[in-house]
């Protein structure tokens, strides 16, 4: 006996109320992308200003205290929209090295995401690595 295959329809509706932690905004995203909805997630509308020569990250009038290497990482992806790293990629264009514990990207990119607070930055592509969020607000000043 073969069952007819059932048509159904999941809506899903999500509030989420004063600041939502970063590692909830990349779950939206990613369910976004399962489920194939473009739209961003609505953020503060603020952009985030990268200044290489100063080395400072700033949205609106907040500065964003970055280490070194989040700083780095940042500028980046940045500069490379749309484009998905490895970890082993990163770890050769923002560490310089050819060697290194893969899992150190994981470490700087959720610290990254948690300095950014509600803004989001970076996307985790499944099975690759990295890149810079879609519709992310983010400027790099170029001199």
């Amino acid at each position: 006996m073969s069952r007819p295959d059932p048509e159904w329809t999941l809506t899903l509706e999500l509030r989420i109320s004063g600041r939502p932690d970063p590692v909830v905004l990349d779950l939206i995203r990613d369910l976004r992308e399962v489920i194939g909805e473009t739209a961003p997630v609505q953020t503060s509308g603020q952009v985030v200003r990268i200044d290489p020569l100063a080395r400072s990250a700033t949205q609106g009038t907040r500065q964003i205290s970055l280490s070194r290497i989040e700083f780095d990482l940042l500028l980046f992806l940045a500069r490379h929209p749309g484009q998905a790293f490895t970890r082993a990629q990163l770890i050769r264009e923002v560490w310089g090295s050819e060697r290194g514990n893969t899992r150190t990207v994981d470490v700087h990119v959720r610290r990254l995401r948690a300095k950014a607070g509600d803004i989001p930055l970076v996307t985790t592509v499944r099975a690759i690595g990295y890149r810079l969020a879609d519709g992310a607000a983010v400027h790099v000043v170029e001199h």
